[in-house]
C-alpha cells in the first residue's frame, strides 16, 4: 500500500489535513511504514522514518507523534474500521 501526499511550497510547517483509507483486513502486515520526504527542484531528500504497529489501531483511535531526523513531526491520527 503507498499513498503520496501534495507537496507544499514555502513553508518549514505544512499541514496536509489528508484523509487516506486502507483496507488491511486483506494485507497479512500490522506494520506501517511511514516515511517523509522533502521535495526539491532536483530529487527529495529523506527527512525521517518510523514504523507503527497497526494491531491496536483495529479498535480505536490512535494519536501518534512521529520524530523525524530533521527535527521536525509528524501527528497522525489511526483509526480502525
Amino acid at each position: 500500500i503507498n499513498a503520496e501526499y501534495m507537496g507544499i511550497n514555502n513553508t518549514l510547517d505544512p499541514v496536509w489535513n489528508e484523509e487516506h483509507t486502507f483496507d488491511l483486513t486483506q494485507q497479512p502486515q500490522t506494520l506501517l511504514h511511514v516515511q517523509v520526504f522533502d521535495k526539491d527542484i532536483v530529487g527529495k531528500d529523506k527527512m525521517g522514518d518510523d514504523w507503527l504497529d497497526l494491531k491496536s489501531a483495529r479498535q480505536q483511535v490512535r494519536h501518534e507523534t512521529l520524530r523525524l531526523e530533521s527535527g521536525g513531526e509528524l501527528y497522525l491520527e489511526i483509526q480502525g474500521m
